[in-house]
């Protein structure tokens, strides 16, 4: 019974390194490695017990459209955000555990003695644990910002360490990619607002064919910054945009910016939004007609490591209703040539 207890644990080391030979890969040794694998949400938590998340402070900045810094309204918020950790340590083996496969293990066993050299310091601990290296891929934006991680944390971290009893562990890292691609995804960017003009009459009605102005609200930042911070790692994520998508039943307009307040002295200037809606709200659901509005921003991050990079563009939209209404003219001719002719104004909607 011993003699078949002893080549099982054989049979087992050799597994192992086996994996390890074949990966290059000292983390590969673990017996939970096929049953408790990373998810996408998964990771070590703060006190890198397997699961969980890390709480990262972050402060998000709105700035407003405006030609200068002194004509935008900026409005700041602090939050905190879930973040996977990127790599850090789990449990594997107990003391016991690791000097009986010692005891029993082969020579012929290369690349497993070296990661638990002290392993005799720990053999009769039945309290305190072996915990070993990970890096999830799971958590990072792309492969090669997981393979550049992993080769960090490898070469600067113990493959394995021993943890003693009720002792915390090393807190989990968090890769500058993986924080700044976290918060970027998490924080909400306000939707777009607008205001227009002309507006005319109880409705507010602005006029087919008359070219209406369009332009953001001070609710509508035309430029992000989420600054996020998990342990000695920070990071800063700048976003910003330069453009307005109108887009209605009838008509359609890319901006190039993000419209002036419609003034007396600005109607001199001219602005760079503007639609010109084709048809009434009449024949229209509550006669008004839907606009859609959106703003397209890219974004790119900085590190405290050093380390840079660029985020996927996010895109922001909300539907506002405008009524549109229609101004009918009607010439009529003058009985002679000798009275002055005749106009009549009727208003549609």
């Amino acid at each position: 019974m011993r003699t078949r207890k002893i080549h099982a644990l054989l049979a087992a080391v050799l597994a192992l390194t086996s994996t390890l030979l074949i990966t290059d890969n000292p983390q590969a040794i673990d017996r939970e490695s096929t049953t408790n694998s990373q998810s996408s949400s998964a990771g070590v938590s703060a006190s890198g017990d397997g699961g969980g998340s890390i709480e990262a402070s972050v402060t998000v900045t709105y700035a407003s459209p405006g030609s200068t810094p002194t004509s935008q309204t900026v409005t700041s918020s602090t939050q905190v955000v879930q973040v996977p950790p990127s790599c850090g340590y789990k449990p594997t083996y107990t003391g016991p555990e690791i000097a009986e496969i010692y005891r029993n293990a082969p020579e012929s066993a290369p690349g497993l003695k070296p990661l638990y050299a002290d392993w005799e310091d720990h053999a009769e601990d039945t309290n305190g644990q072996w915990w070993r290296s990970y890096c999830d891929p799971s958590v990072f934006p792309d492969v090669q910002s997981f393979v550049k991680a992993q080769h960090e944390f490898v070469n600067n971290n113990p493959t394995v360490i021993w943890v003693v009893a009720d002792d915390t562990p090393p807190a989990p890292h968090v890769d500058p990619a993986t924080l700044a691609t976290t918060v970027w995804e998490s924080v909400s960017i306000p939707a777009p607002a607008i205001d227009y003009n002309p507006k005319i009459g109880d409705s507010q009605a602005t006029i087919v064919g008359f070219a209406t102005w369009i332009w953001t609200t001070n609710n509508t930042p035309s430029r992000v910054e989420i600054q996020a911070t998990v342990g000695s790692t920070s990071v800063t994520v700048t976003a910003a945009s330069n453009k307005l998508d109108l887009s209605a039943p009838d008509s359609e307009v890319d901006c190039t910016g993000f419209g002036i307040p419609w003034t007396e002295q600005n109607d001199y200037l001219g602005t760079d939004c503007m639609i010109m809606f084709t048809r009434s709200s009449a024949h229209l659901e509550d006669s008004v007609t839907p606009l859609d509005i959106s703003v397209l921003y890219t974004a790119s991050w900085t590190s405290s490591t050093g380390q840079t990079g660029n985020l996927t563009p996010l895109t922001t939209t909300t539907t506002t209703t405008i009524p549109v209404a229609e101004i009918q003219t009607l010439n009529t001719r003058p009985p002679n040539n000798h009275e002055a002719p005749g106009r009549r104004l009727s208003w549609d909607g």
